[in-house]
């Protein structure tokens, strides 16, 4: 590999260029069969950056791609990789002999060194992210181009669902999976809260199992709010984020090791919502 550092190199970013990509990795794949190895890659994309480029300039933008090349050899030194220019705002990282578990694990250090690492730009410092994507020859890919299409469509999953994170490409449709049953969770919160059919709530001072609907409809359907359930009183309320972007407010009764339960108060009455942690992306508390 070592023939590779007599390439060509980016002037303004010194990694080396797009055109040295394809050579180097038809030489690494065949390291790769001969010693029984594999080769990862991290394909990333700098979150915002046509944003910056548009609001400050390109001088400002061709600073941030310095900033992401000297954060990217900082946060490896000492690792074996090969750091590409792959065109406009995205790089990529070949790491020989790694697997995607630990490519991800060297990943995990960029973004802990661009997060303490500010950009400074005019005495004002911005916190900087990237989208990522990362793929392993030959588990995931037997040629250079199926690996780097599969990098970017794992890429381009971060940039759109999570951006600021990186995707290994097994683990789109895991991802995916999730995505769908938070979707379907708050679904099913949504019907229970519109038609009141007392699976989940409970009315004050009502016996087990009786519905949650308001008085009105408790009497026949009579009244302007039969058939609906009371929307959520006005307050500061705890709020949990599901990761597939939905919020829930109410409050949080218990934080067990592999769900969270919410209270949620109604004019008229009240429930409880059991959520798996794995669904949850963050709790916020509010003031009681």
């Amino acid at each position: 590999m070592a023939v590779l550092f007599e390439g060509k190199r980016d002037f303004l970013t010194n990694c080396f260029t797009r055109e040295e990509l394809g050579p180097f990795l038809d030489r690494a794949f065949i390291e790769s069969q001969m010693y029984n190895h594999p080769v990862s890659i991290l394909l990333l994309d700098v979150d915002k950056f046509k944003h910056y480029n548009d609001k400050y300039g390109h001088l400002c933008g061709d600073e941030i791609l310095k900033y992401f090349s000297s954060t990217l050899r900082l946060s490896l030194e000492g690792t074996e990789h090969y750091p590409f220019r792959y065109g406009g705002d995205e790089f990529l990282v070949v790491f020989p002999k790694k697997t995607a578990a630990e490519a991800y694990a060297h990943t995990v250090k960029i973004i802990k060194n661009m997060k303490s690492r500010n950009f400074l730009l005019k005495g004002q410092l911005f916190k900087m992210s990237f989208s990522g994507g990362i793929t392993t020859f030959p588990t995931d890919a037997n040629s250079a181009e199926q690996l780097v299409g599969k990098a970017d469509k794992a890429m381009y999953f971060s940039k759109r669902y999570y951006r600021g994170t990186t995707t290994l490409y097994t683990r789109i449709w895991a991802k995916r999976v999730t995505e769908f049953t938070g979707v379907a969770v708050i679904c099913v919160v949504a019907l229970v809260l519109f038609f009141g059919r007392g699976l989940i709530f409970k009315s004050k001072g009502s016996g087990q199992g009786r519905s949650a609907a308001s008085p009105a409809t408790q009497r026949g359907g009579a009244g302007k709010s039969a058939g609906r359930v009371p929307q959520m009183k006005q307050e500061a309320y705890d709020t949990i984020y599901l990761k597939s972007g939905g919020a829930i407010q109410g409050i949080v009764t218990r934080e067990g090791a592999s769900d969270t339960e919410i209270k949620l108060k109604m004019d008229q009455g009240e429930g409880l919502l059991i959520f798996k942690n794995s669904d949850i992306q963050s709790i916020e508390r509010g003031k009681k």
